[in-house]
């Protein structure tokens, strides 16, 4: 067989598999429209701010899911060969006359197939949306083209991390260390109205704000020769700042600790640094300051997802078959699920550790007594038990890493359909009614108050964390009754 056949075999299989797998497939369209409608709603009062660059924040803020869903070619692209690898089915082709080259231009031509779709989907929700492209019909031609290149260049990576690392779970825990770089760059502000100094020159060296600024320049501005080439310039730029970065992180720990600190400690960077001006709205008077209130968030967050990364692992267990033994072997079988639960909690307590010393180090101001933070502490643990039980129903049920995405992404979703920026009487339009339903609202609300010392509706939200425990604990163990009559 020539070569190009081999590419074309290798492309149609990647396709297929992909558009099999809707855990594979919707997270791409549908989280990133939902992370900018989140941020359009929160931030809809940074347009106020003397020279924002547009009087929509909505179309200021489309750029960011064609670079965001980038991302998601790193983790499709990396888990997807990943898996190949820990089946064997590499060392299979590496029988055959199969060439290296086209296994991974096959591989990368199914990624960019995707990435395409993608870019179509948000060119369709902008327009619909009301969004102007300043550029015109060509603009939009090229942004199809930039589009299709931004995933080649993440696939690349992807594939690149995957035969380093050989682990699919690997390869899912290092998204929120790369989509954090999103957040430090120029994706909610424009660099020149960034107040804090040193989170300017950080999102002026970070390659990720050139390919926003590319992307945002067709859309608000027309044709800018400059933006346009330090997109095309710098976007190979962060193949090797992010490569260097998760590789360090993946080699140092392979059980996958130090992303999980890093993903908290880099989102309380960029949100108490990029987002600090933010306190000067009128309105907005917590007392303890910007940093304590977004520190609040990032514990809860930290605390969710240090349980949906611990799921991660017991999807992994399932796939190599360690879950199949301990199923065989344990004669109490839900002591396997409060074992991975004892192991989630552990792996948060050493991120709160870390993320508490760094936050009292940087200066956030604590009104509330020790009583106060005890009560914080437990509420944040019960959303550890939470994301973990939400998790490992989804491990249970699927008992592959492919479903990684199912485990985090609404996780990702109502964490951030809450007052993450503001205060939620600051809020406006359907982003404050959908934020007042939410009950991660009143969880933050609860955990800002014993910061402040003034903790609000306590009891009701101790009974809504534990309520949602039960209901997650009871999820995952119809999870575990699932995976004993599947014989897994």
């Amino acid at each position: 067989m020539s070569t190009w056949p081999q590419v074309g075999a290798i492309a149609r299989r990647s396709v297929l598999r992909t558009s099999r797998q809707p855990a594979s497939v919707i997270p791409p369209l549908i989280f990133p429209i939902a992370l900018m409608a989140v941020n359009a709603g929160g931030l809809r009062s940074s347009t106020e701010l003397p020279g924002f660059p547009t009087a929509s924040f909505l179309a200021f803020a489309l750029a960011v899911p064609f670079i965001q869903g980038a991302l998601f070619s790193t983790m499709n692209a990396g888990t997807d060969l990943a898996r190949d690898v820990q089946t064997g089915f590499i060392n299979r082709l590496s029988l055959t006359a199969l060439r290296d080259w086209a296994l991974l231009t096959g591989q990368l031509a199914g990624v960019v197939a995707l990435g395409i779709v993608q870019v179509i989907f948000y060119l369709v929700v902008g327009l619909s949306a009301g969004v102007r492209f300043e550029s015109g019909p060509a603009g939009i031609a090229v942004l199809l083209l930039y589009g299709a290149i931004v995933s080649l260049s993440f696939g690349a990576l992807g594939a690149w991390l995957a035969f380093r690392t050989g682990s699919g779970e690997t390869i899912q825990a290092l998204f929120p260390v790369l989509f954090v770089f999103l957040f430090i760059s120029s994706m909610n502000t424009p660099r020149n109205l960034i107040g804090v100094e040193w989170f300017q020159i950080a999102a002026t060296l970070n390659p990720v704000s050139y390919m926003i600024e590319c992307v945002r320049s067709l859309i608000i501005t027309g044709w800018d020769p400059q933006a346009l080439a330090l997109g095309g310039v710098r976007m190979w730029d962060v193949i090797s700042g992010v490569a260097w970065r998760t590789l360090k992180n993946a080699l140092t720990n392979p059980q996958i600790l130090l992303p999980t600190m890093l993903f908290p400690l880099f989102f309380f960077t960029a949100f108490a640094g990029g987002l600090s001006q933010l306190n000067e709205i009128p309105g907005f008077d917590y007392e303890p300051g910007y940093t304590a209130f977004q520190f609040v968030f990032v514990l809860l967050q930290s605390a969710a997802f240090s349980g949906v990364f611990t799921g991660f692992g017991l999807a992994r267990d399932f796939e190599g078959g360690f879950a199949k033994r301990l199923l065989l072997a344990a004669p109490h079988r839900s002591g396997i699920v409060l074992g991975y639960a004892l192991a989630a909690m552990c792996r948060w307590l050493v991120v709160a550790t870390v993320l508490t010393v760094v936050a009292l180090a940087v200066g956030m101001n604590i009104s509330g007594g020790a009583v106060d933070l005890f009560g914080l502490f437990v509420l944040a643990a019960l959303v550890n038990f939470c994301g973990f039980f939400w998790s490992g129903g989804i491990a249970m049920r699927f008992r592959t890493i492919q479903a990684a995405p199912l485990m985090q992404m609404p996780v990702f979703l109502v964490l951030f359909f809450a007052p993450v920026y503001v205060p939620l009487e600051l809020l406006e339009g359907w982003i404050e009614a959908v934020a007042s339903a939410n009950p991660v609202t009143y969880l933050l609300e609860t955990g800002r108050g014993f910061v402040a010392g003034d903790a609000p509706h306590v009891l009701g939200a101790f009974a809504l964390a534990i309520g949602l425990g039960v209901v997650f604990w009871t999820w995952a163990f119809l999870g575990l009754r699932k995976a004993e009559a599947a014989g897994a």
